[in-house]
């Protein structure tokens, strides 16, 4: 826990929320880093090669292993190893670092040209360097790219015949030429070449190695096509990098008299292709039957006006969102973006208002790995911890860290029951009971809309007594907003929340054009007074997706309902369906009043 043990007790955080069926690979997790941690700590320092070979071999002896068949592997890393401390044993006592032993090593476990079972009919795969002068009926001779062959080879600083070349000294690359002539010679029937032609991530144009280079230049000197051509244009075949490209499925257009690809799926997304893609039809083109009068939970009720849309389709259609886990990233990091800091920010929020202290707080998130290294993390620790402090601070004005839950059970005048739980009531200074929300986001619908129909449903449900709501978090520039909420009459407040209701019954069978970022705009520009062409403009900014912050119209369930980008004409235009309830709104204009227009007369906001 985060004040368990005194400072520099735990140097990082443990391992929480482990189900059950993960238990085992948790330990078994755990046991990969205690053997891994044992190698490094051996391998650091400095010590005789005697000892480092013992290292090595325990290191490699607890961390692999080789299936039943394989043990000659490990019979001939002792072998080389044991070979190294022999030919060591010369240098005495001698201490060397781990990067002396990795060059002692290098040349010793390096790979190399091994026999190979040639004439077996069986195809046969090695370098090129044990096939030379062999005949074969075909000799395919892979990735042959500009830059990987020949081979590329530095100068050792150590290496006295680099520093004075003479005639008949060692030349890799001139080798690499040799080896691949001898292939060339050895291909009895067919000889196959393939190299990278085009960039995977731009599809420029990449050369071949200078060697076939040269190979088609010779052709092209030698011989030309029957109809005039280079020959290099007979010879070299262009595939292309998707399996649904046509050329796959056309006779003749990839060097042979047939198609080169077989794929029924692949052959239909050739043809799909080719075509217009044919427009995507609309989820629901009529409206759905009205669903009865029920018993409603207020996080139901909640969850639906922060997002309609997602509304429909989990509480309706039963229609879940994808749920895609993020790979965790090996880099270290060096800056957050946005949602990484918030996410830090909401976490340091909520152990500041269980009552964590600054000291033990710092010292848990530096424990997690989340920070970036160094004064970059203490930076970013201290501007959100500024922003922690100011809203803790804002929060304990409206009474101590005591707070309560209050139930909710209220009928409605149509018969709906709802039922639900308030949580964070505390009673201020003034003996007022208010509904407190603390959050490290920006204060803006969704957070209001929460507030809203928890306060509605208090005064509803307890009319015998007072309440408000508030909302505590950021605003503009740097500041910390404080939005209040009520009180509102037990009538009124229990006329707008079977007014929401109702509207939820119309939203579970009508695809509603409201959301909770556009919608608040437009209402919130309107009820300043502001013209409907300025409300409009504030209220696309909110839904269109800009270069490179997604908007709403870029979530998965608004795509779902109205269309991959999808303008903000396609809600401000909207007209119901048929089929649509009686009580179904006429406009997104007349919508969003509905839901907000009782709200924004009963908010007071400030900004510290």
């Amino acid at each position: 826990t985060p004040g368990a043990g005194p400072p520099g007790a735990h140097p990082v955080v443990p391992l929480a929320d482990v189900e059950s069926s993960r238990v085992d690979l948790a330990g078994r997790f755990a046991e990969l880093l205690d053997r891994l941690d044992a190698v490094v700590s051996s391998f650091g320092g400095h010590h005789p090669v005697p000892h480092w070979c013992d290292a090595l071999l325990e290191g490699v002896l607890s961390l692999t292993d080789v299936p039943r068949d394989g043990g000659w592997q490990v019979a001939q890393l002792r072998r080389e190893l044991g070979a190294v401390r022999e030919d060591a044993a010369r240098a005495g006592t001698a201490r060397v670092g781990l990067t002396d032993v990795g060059a002692l090593l290098a040349d010793r476990l390096a790979g190399r040209p091994q026999r190979s079972s040639f004439r077996t009919g069986a195809m046969t795969v090695c370098t090129m360097t044990p096939m030379r002068s062999v005949p074969h009926r075909v000799v395919c001779l892979l990735g042959l790219d500009d830059g990987a062959f020949p081979r590329v080879t530095g100068v050792d600083g150590d290496d006295l015949l680099a520093r004075a070349p003479q005639v008949g000294d060692r030349d890799p690359r001139s080798e690499d030429r040799q080896v691949l002539l001898d292939a060339i010679g050895a291909a009895e029937r067919h000889l196959v070449v393939t190299y990278a032609g085009r960039d995977v991530r731009t599809g420029a144009e990449l050369p071949p190695a200078v060697p076939v280079g040269e190979l088609l230049d010779a052709l092209d000197a030698t011989a030309v096509t029957h109809d005039g051509r280079p020959v290099r244009e007979h010879v070299v075949v262009h595939h292309p990098l998707q399996p649904t490209d046509p050329r796959n499925f056309t006779a003749g257009a990839l060097g042979r008299s047939g198609s080169v690809s077989y794929d029924r799926t692949a052959h239909r997304g050739a043809l799909a292709a080719r075509s217009a893609p044919a427009p995507v039809p609309a989820l629901l083109d009529a409206a759905l039957p009205e669903p009865p009068v029920s018993d409603v939970d207020l996080d139901r009720l909640v969850q639906f006006w922060q997002h309609p849309a997602r509304g429909l389709l989990r509480q309706r259609l039963e229609i879940a969102g994808t749920v895609r886990a993020d790979e965790p990233d090996n880099a270290l990091p060096v800056q957050l973006d946005g949602l990484q800091e918030w996410a830090i920010g909401d976490r340091c929020l909520a152990a500041r208002l269980a009552g964590v202290d600054a000291v033990t707080l710092a010292r848990v998130e530096t424990a997690r790995g989340d920070l970036p290294p160094g004064v970059l993390g203490t930076t970013l620790l201290r501007r959100v911890g500024a922003r922690v402090d100011r809203l803790a601070a804002a929060a304990a004005t409206f009474g101590g860290v005591d707070q309560r839950a209050v139930d909710v059970e209220l009928d409605l005048p149509d018969g709906t029951r709802l039922t639900g739980v308030v949580g964070g009531v505390r009673t201020t200074a003034a003996g007022g009971d208010v509904a407190l929300t603390t959050t490290y986001s920006r204060v803006k619908g969704k957070q209001r809309l929460r507030a809203w129909l928890e306060l509605l449903a208090l005064s509803a449900a307890h009319p015998s007594q007072p309440w408000t709501a508030v909302v505590v978090g950021r605003g503009s520039r740097d500041s910390t907003a404080v939005v209040t909420l009520g009180p509102v009459a037990p009538a009124a407040a229990r006329a707008a929340l079977a007014e929401l209701v109702a509207l939820r019954r119309v939203g579970l069978a009508v695809p509603l054009p409201l959301t909770a970022g556009a919608g608040f705009a437009w209402a919130a520009a309107r009820h300043r007074g502001r013209s409907p062409e300025s409300a409009t403009e504030s209220a696309r900014g909110e839904w269109t997706s800009g270069y490179s912050f997604p908007r709403e119209d870029a979530e998965e369930e608004h795509v779902l309902l109205w269309g991959a980008d999808a303008p903000f004409e396609t809600l401000l235009e909207w007209t119901p369906p048929p089929g649509a309830p009686a009580r179904t709104p006429g406009s997104f204009a007349e919508l969003t009043l509905r839901v907000w227009k009782p709200l924004l007369d009963a908010q007071r906001q400030e900004e510290w």
